[in-house]
């Protein structure tokens, strides 16, 4: 496989800022142990405490940094005692922060040398704070949680690697496997639904169709993850193929439930098997779901242009289509049962010769049905998607978002998707300002 546009894992800016910590402390236990930097670990010295320095944000300044780096490289001072040092010209959050640092340093310079990699990092981890630190300062929400789940992931691959020494020795090891190999054309090409725009593939495989992940769920443009999706879905030729987790506590994207995706994802199914089938064998209902299926779901253009079957194939479906057209018309059923001059028009240019004749199995029991739902057409109405109820919030009330902070309804919106309907709250934040959210997904408790 490749991963379009992206570097190896384990140099991606927050795992390497996390091995830096290991690094520094290595060369502040040699400064402590009176053993001078050659030039070479002087530099790395330098260039590792320049990138961790204040992540965590610990409000050091460029300037106590740089002092305290100079200490180190001129004086053979190690960071640890530096750190301490600085109390009486910082803040005393400032001083805390820099004490447990100085602290930190001293413990990972030991343990790092007996405590296997997993747990070494994974206790790294902890005691800075990272993953938390990652999910709240990295701009967007879903940035900042998807680099703390990079490092979680990176610390479950150090499970028996060893120690971290052996563990870079590995890493090391698959950087240069990596340049070694030539890249090839018939690979998995794994990519951002970003860096997808533009592209297309024969088959498409899109994972992750929940709630909470399409759309984000502390996005706070529901819209522009709907563009996302659909960006996504529009990049298949031929296969697309949607993943969802199953489970109590994984619902379906909302996206995908609003357009009953899951039933018609199964009418699709039935439409292919019967338009690969022979028409002749077709019962009325069959016939009659093959005959509104291109206006009702906007498929007009597929049918016209691009179904692409053997001509033969082609004339029989549609004078099997024509043929149920004309018996409903003769028993007054077609008009109520959403067929008629429209669809006559779809599918009359490609018929090849007259209309198929033969009688249609459950022709009778199919007039006899009722209207449903007006205007809609087609049998298949259980798969229409039912409007949501309105949420269960008003104008005034105070929410919680675990993201954007405390906040206030200030407006209650009920929206048209294509057909589809859904409900908006506009929630004051305290802290963000206002942002519009999904009311069937966002992931609000009243205050």
């Amino acid at each position: 496989y490749q991963i379009a546009g992206d570097e190896p894992f384990f140099r991606r800016r927050e795992i390497a800022d996390l091995l830096k910590y290991p690094e520094l402390a290595a060369y502040d236990a040699a400064l402590r142990a009176g053993q001078p930097l050659p030039p070479a670990q002087g530099e790395q010295l330098a260039l590792a405490w320049r990138s961790v320095y204040n992540r965590p944000k610990r409000y050091l300044t460029r300037q106590l940094a740089q002092e305290c780096a100079d200490a180190a490289l001129r004086q053979g001072r190690p960071l640890s005692q530096s750190l301490l040092s600085l109390g009486e010209k910082v803040s005393d959050r400032t001083a805390a922060s820099l004490r447990d640092l100085s602290e930190i340093l001293i413990w990972l310079g030991k343990a790092q040398l007996r405590l296997p990699a997993e747990q070494l990092l994974a206790d790294l981890d902890e005691r800075l704070g990272y993953q938390g630190y990652l999910a709240e300062h990295s701009g967007f929400p879903e940035t900042g949680a998807g680099y703390a789940a990079n490092v979680a992931a990176f610390i479950q691959y150090a499970r028996g690697r060893g120690t971290l020494a052996e563990l870079r020795a590995h890493l090391e090891h698959l950087a240069a496997t990596r340049e070694e190999v030539e890249p090839q054309g018939d690979v998995v090409d794994i990519r951002t639904i970003h860096r997808a725009k533009g592209l297309e593939w024969p088959v498409v495989l899109l994972p992750y169709c929940n709630a909470g992940h399409m759309p984000f769920s502390g996005a706070d443009d529901i819209e522009e993850e709907r563009r996302l999706l659909y960006v996504a879905v529009t990049r298949a030729r031929e296969w697309l193929h949607l993943y969802a987790v199953a489970g109590n506590e994984m619902r379906l994207s909302p996206f995908l439930a609003a357009v009953g995706a899951e039933g018609l994802l199964k009418r699709a199914a039935q439409l292919q098997t019967l338009l690969a089938g022979d028409p002749a064998t077709w019962l009325a209902g069959e016939a009659l779901s093959v005959a509104s299926f291109p206006r009702e779901f906007g498929q007009e253009r597929l049918i016209q242009i691009w179904w692409l079957v053997p001509a033969r194939q082609r004339e029989q479906v549609a004078g099997r289509v024509l043929a149920l057209i004309d018996a409903l018309q003769a028993r007054g059923a077609a008009e109520r049962l959403g067929v008629g001059a429209s669809e006559r028009q779809l599918w009359a240019p490609l018929v090849g010769s007259a209309p198929a004749k033969g009688a249609f199995v459950g022709l009778d029991d199919l007039c006899a049905l009722s209207p449903v739902g007006g205007q809609k057409r087609g049998i298949d109405r259980a798969h229409e998607p039912r409007e949501p109820p309105p949420p269960s919030y008003a104008i005034g009330d105070r929410v919680k978002h675990p993201h954007f902070g405390l906040g206030q309804v200030v407006a209650i919106e009920r929206g048209l998707a294509g057909r589809r309907v859904e409900w908006y709250l506009t929630v004051n934040f305290v802290v963000r300002g206002r942002v519009k959210l999904l009311a069937g997904i966002a992931p609000i408790t009243k205050a």
